[in-house]
């Protein structure tokens, strides 16, 4: 089974106050908790997104995307203070991450998207340990689900396993699960600025073949990602499990996820800061 390791980010010993961005925290809170959350700026008080371009969606979307213009590190997003609360919370569900890995230099982009279901599944049995019994039969049912598709190893080894959790649960009806919030940092799937930093940097064993080969896979990752992200599997996911998507704008994952319909997509404006 292609399962990957994570290890959350760490707080920077000596973060820039201005890098925390509470808005977005104070957004994500929001989107979060809230049963009627959407992103309108008529009805905002949040200052710093009253001119963002955004996608008003239903109100039970359960993927919402942020997606930073960073080009420093003031308008970067804030990962690491994100998944802090979410974790001082207890509603950190999982963190999953597109960087490259330590242990595995080569593994690309797709072999990483082929990783997300049953890493989740993992991280959902770290977590909610009740419920790890009723994706063992889960699995014990249909073994041979792990060579599916994304979506159908999704159904069938998460989604259909948590949905059976949830309503097998006494008094499930009128006591609620709290929130299982789930990160997927994008930020380093899809750089279209790293060959140009490559060819400038002067360094004798840049191979652009190789650099186009690797965008070209970042790319096919990306498109199956938003597939998933939009696709019905993950929309009829109980109300309490979510995912929180983090991606820089130059991939155009937040596009892709407008375009589908299926998510919340803001798009991060930098702070404004006045000497």
């Amino acid at each position: 089974m292609n399962f990957l390791p994570m290890d959350l980010p760490d707080l920077a010993p000596n973060a820039d106050a201005q890098n925390d961005r509470g808005d977005l925290v104070q957004l994500v809170s929001q989107w979060v908790f809230s049963s009627s959350f959407q992103l309108d700026p008529s009805k905002s008080n949040l200052e710093s997104h009253l001119n963002s371009p955004q996608t008003p969606k239903s109100t039970k979307s359960n993927v919402f995307c942020l997606v930073s213009e960073a080009e420093s590190d003031s308008n970067s997003l804030p990962t690491p203070r994100l998944m802090d609360c979410l974790n001082d919370m207890g509603y950190l569900g999982g963190y999953f991450c597109f960087g490259s890995s330590r242990n595995d230099p080569a593994r690309t982009s797709q072999r990483t998207i082929d990783a997300l279901p049953i890493t989740l599944t993992h991280q959902a049995c770290t977590v909610e340990p009740d419920a790890l019994k009723t994706f063992i039969n889960a699995f014990a049912k249909d073994p041979w689900a792990v060579n599916e598709n994304i979506e159908k190893r999704f159904e069938a080894l998460f989604a259909s396993p948590m949905k059976a959790f949830v309503v097998g649960r006494p008094g499930y009806a009128w006591k609620p699960l709290d929130p299982m919030v789930f990160v997927l940092d994008c930020n380093n799937l899809v750089d279209t600025s790293a060959v140009e930093s490559h060819m400038n940097s002067g360094k004798e064993k840049f191979d652009p073949e190789d650099a186009a080969k690797g965008e070209k896979d970042g790319r096919l990752a990306l498109t199956r990602l938003a597939e998933w992200a939009t696709s019905r599997v993950v929309h009829t996911l109980p109300a309490h499990v979510k995912f929180l998507i983090l991606a820089d704008k130059r991939s155009g994952l937040g596009n892709l996820l407008r375009d589908k319909g299926m998510a919340f997509v803001y798009e991060v404006q930098p702070i404004v800061s006045y000497v």
